[in-house]
């Protein structure tokens, strides 16, 4: 902590150790760049800063030593760079990389607020509701993060290891069972080699067989072609006879041949003209079908004008008469929609306004119910603490006077289970550890039982897995829906391990834990120290003398890891200098008899019933508060579907009143002047019917006359077509 009056330089040094240890301006809050850190007038500026580099968490202490010296150099340009210097003023790294790492390693979080807090991020910080952003960075500060992280990458490397190795078990048992296909497979390939061998002579003596048969059929064959040679040359023959008589029949076909050409000619000759004939003819059809198609067109048109006309002269008659009465229906319609259109507004808005509320009473309701499960799942736990309180007291009062009960209202019952399979254990095993324990003075209690912990005094302890495995089937039997002890698994060694080397230098008014515990049985004694380091543990009288040894690096004692006073708060000394609440307010296993443990329980269970009345009267009030709230909420459904319902009636009407139509109120001068155009368009239209009436006729004689022309045309090729069809009959015969 940076105390001083104002402008004594308090920020400066906050600033200095930011930017020094390589942080951003913008954590400072004293400028946009570091470049704006130089001074007026000066090219460049530095900072250097000496971290201490001792204790159990040093960063690499045989090349830095006990001291490492960060220089940052910035320029006014913007440029910097960085040196770092050992105890011995040697410059080992130039690299940011490196000051990361040494950051990292000693838990120096420029920009966690929980570190290093400025003057002006603790006016937002230390006043900000958000109690996820302060837990995460406490949880930054103390590596419970780092922590996580490497936890649940471990679990997940677990995970692939396990199912790597399944894996791999599957592709072994498969190559197990292909070698042993393969070794059948080479055994029958032996045997198929003399079948080959065989197969190859057989394959032989049927090739001369094969062609012993090919002989046969060659004498057969041979035979065959001869006769055929006789009768070709008889053929011959009479294929000279046949050849005279052909020339005088293809003189004939030749004459058949020229007439026919002549009559395909004059066909063809034929064609041209009919083809033109009728190309006319469909050209004049086309012309026609459009002028009766202009014709029917005008009709309608002439149809739909005169009826405009009818209903124009109508409109002028009706314009005079109804002019004031058209006004007033439609001032009443207008009067009426605005009427509507404000009801519709008040609905959606009354509408908005349930909503809103209904809103707000769901949110309520949710959350109270949230808040009753919660309860009724602590009045849950606190029943199953209260019977198992119960029956830890009924054992207890059936045994007193046996402090195993004080473990476990089962543990006399695991002793005599371990003593009766006493042979079957290599070495016997030792627990509950807190058994052994003894306390030199009884004012510790707190504090050593709260530092150990349930886990490590109520544990046992076995030399090898063997005797683990019978020692957890003992647990199976005597403890089997209750909390298992832990075994821990070390060799056991009847000799006390020499601690007097790590242990710790008490000052006066203190005792380390190792001197303040006996511990007769050294098995349980090197356990315990393996487990919980005692030797590093010292135990100081007062809170004040807590603080005053911890916080300054300079008065730790030497071997010192954690001190704890009293009443069992911890406190971890200087260059992570931090204190921690004990969870622990009374001894429930040391210098405990079971007197004061059967008192202990009994109070337990009457402050866990006034617990639990405490929690069933605030469940009834939030469950009478729930129901309100219910009964409101179906209120304000039913208010809701009677207003929607309103509202939807409205907007029909108010659609229905729109979408009438609207008396208009004609502009006489525009209806007359409207008439006057439509007869003058009548008249025209009635000038182009008649001239479209005159052409129609001309196309109709003109597809007379070509239709007959090319009924001339086909009456001669008929003809023509009629003597080439007898020629080619009897060019056929």
């Amino acid at each position: 902590m940076v105390i001083g009056k104002n402008g004594s330089g308090k920020s400066a040094i906050l600033t200095a150790l930011i930017v020094g240890l390589g942080g951003k301006a913008s954590l400072t809050n004293r400028g946009s760049s570091v470049k704006s850190f130089v001074k007026a007038g000066q090219s460049s500026g530095s900072v250097e800063i000496e971290l201490c580099n001792e204790g159990p968490m040093a960063y690499k202490p045989r090349i830095y030593g006990k001291t490492i010296t960060v220089v940052r150099n910035i320029s006014a340009s913007g440029a910097g760079s960085y040196r770092v210097k050992s105890e011995t003023n040697s410059v080992i790294s130039t690299q940011a990389k490196e000051l990361l790492n040494i950051t990292s390693t000693l838990n120096i979080q420029v920009d966690n607020p929980v570190c290093l807090l400025t003057q002006d991020t603790s006016r937002n910080f230390l006043s900000s509701n958000d109690p996820k952003n302060k837990f995460k960075l406490f949880t930054k500060a103390t590596k419970l993060e780092d922590l996580e992280v490497e936890y649940k990458t471990t679990m997940l490397n677990q995970k692939e290891s396990v199912h790597l190795l399944a894996d791999k078990k599957t592709k072994f048992a498969n190559l197990q069972e292909e070698m042993l296909a393969l070794k059948k497979k080479i055994d029958g390939h032996q045997s198929i080699i003399s079948i080959k061998e065989k197969k190859l002579s057989l394959q032989n003596e049927m090739l001369w067989a094969q062609v012993k048969d090919l002989e046969d059929e060659l004498v057969e064959e041979q035979e065959k072609v001869d006769k055929i040679i006789k009768r070709l040359e008889e053929f011959k023959a009479d294929t000279n006879k046949k050849a005279q008589q052909m020339e005088a029949v293809q003189e004939s076909i030749n004459n058949y041949e020229r007439q026919i050409a002549d009559i395909n000619g004059q066909l063809e000759i034929q064609k041209g003209p009919l083809a033109d004939s009728k190309k006319i003819i469909d050209e004049l059809q086309i012309a026609y079908n459009e002028e009766r198609r202009k014709k029917h067109a005008l009709a309608i048109e002439i149809v739909d004008k005169v009826k405009n006309a009818e209903y124009l002269k109508q409109e002028i008659a009706n314009a005079n008469k109804n002019m004031s009465e058209i006004e007033q229906q439609k001032k009443d319609r207008l009067g009426k929609l605005a009427k509507l259109e404000d009801r519709f507004r008040s609905c959606g808005n009354h509408i908005e306004t349930i909503n809103n509320e209904l809103f707000q009473i769901k949110s309520d309701i949710d959350k109270k119910q949230g808040d009753a499960r919660s309860l009724k799942t602590e009045i849950s736990h606190i029943a199953n603490e209260i019977a198992n309180e119960e029956s830890s007291l009924r054992a207890l009062e059936r045994e007193s006077g046996n402090t195993l009960m004080i473990y476990d209202r089962n543990m006399p019952k695991v002793i005599e289970m371990i003593m009766q399979q006493k042979n079957s254990f290599q070495h016997e095993p030792k627990g509950p550890l807190g058994s052994y324990l003894k306390l030199k003075e009884k004012k510790w209690a707190v504090a050593v039982e709260g530092y150990l912990g349930r886990g490590v005094l109520s544990a046992f302890t076995v030399d090898n897995q063997k005797d683990g495995k019978l020692l957890q089937q003992i647990f199976g039997k005597c403890l089997e829906r209750e909390r298992q002890p832990t075994i821990i698994t070390s060799r056991f060694i009847n000799r006390k391990h020499d601690v007097s080397r790590n242990l710790v230098q008490a000052p006066p008014d203190c005792v380390p834990l190792y001197n303040a515990l006996i511990i007769n049985d050294p098995v349980v004694s090197n356990c315990i120290v393996d487990q919980s380091s005692l030797e590093n543990i010292l135990l100081i009288s007062s809170e004040e003398k807590a603080m005053e040894l911890m916080s300054d690096r300079d008065r730790v004692p030497k071997n010192c890891k954690q001190g704890l006073t009293i009443k069992g708060n911890k406190y971890y000394p200087d260059p992570n200098y931090k204190t921690y609440a004990s969870t622990c307010h009374q001894a429930r296993y040391l210098q405990v008899d079971t007197q004061s443990h059967v008192q202990a329980i009994k109070n337990n269970i009457e402050n866990l019933n006034n617990q639990k009345q405490a929690i069933q009267s605030q469940l009834q009030s939030l469950e009478a508060n729930i129901k309100t709230q219910q009964s409101r909420q179906k209120e304000l459904e039913d208010k809701l579907r009677k207003v929607t319902l309103a509202k939807q009636k409205i907007r029909t009407e108010r659609d229905e009143l729109s979408n009438e139509a609207e008396p208009e109120v004609h502009n006489l001068h525009n209806l007359e002047n409207e008439l006057e155009e439509i007869l003058g368009t009548l008249t025209e239209k009635n000038a182009i019917l008649e001239q479209t009436d005159q052409e129609i006729r001309e196309l109709q004689s003109n597809i007379s006359e070509e239709e007959e022309k090319m009924g001339k045309f086909k009456k001669a090729s008929k003809v023509l077509e009629e003597r080439l069809w007898q020629l080619q009959v009897y060019y056929q015969l």
